[in-house]
């Protein structure tokens, strides 16, 4: 009889994301609503001002404990509580090439100036969070 997945019914792909999860909530990340990246596009597509220019869009940067933390709030109770201290993550990543990918990046606060697309497209209409509520909204509705 063939058996997909560990003992707890998880595939090696399951594991490997599970893995991944648990050890990005030490990282941080740029985060923007969608709908203000489609107005970015067509903005700077019609505007000379921004030929040949490269615009970083980021509404915020937030921590993934914090995103987390937002989602508890709203009621999503499934969201991570815990996170894995960074060195246990140092050390997995010396046996998974997936890990050892986002290791030296751990704890790391990296805070972008997103000046630019405010001055030359007017961004933003939506926060971050409101991205994050929507995202999680969604997928809940897709998933029922």
């Amino acid at each position: 009889m063939e058996r997909s997945g560990d003992r707890w019914g998880a595939s090696g792909d399951e594991r490997r994301v599970a893995r991944i999860r648990a050890a990005d909530r030490t990282s941080g990340h740029h985060l923007v609503h969608v709908e203000d990246v489609a107005t970015a596009h067509v903005k700077a597509l019609f505007d000379s001002k921004t030929n040949g220019l490269r615009i970083m869009l980021a509404e915020s940067s937030l921590w993934v404990k914090d995103v987390c933390n937002i989602l508890r709030e709203a009621g999503f109770n499934k969201a991570p509580k815990r996170e894995l201290p960074n060195l246990i993550v140092k050390f997995a990543a010396l046996f998974d090439q997936e890990l050892a990918g986002i290791k030296d990046f751990l704890g790391q606060a990296r805070h972008s100036k997103s000046k630019k697309a405010q001055e030359l497209l007017g961004l933003y209409s939506k926060t971050a969070q409101e991205a994050i509520l929507e995202t999680a909204n969604d997928l809940t509705k897709k998933k029922a």
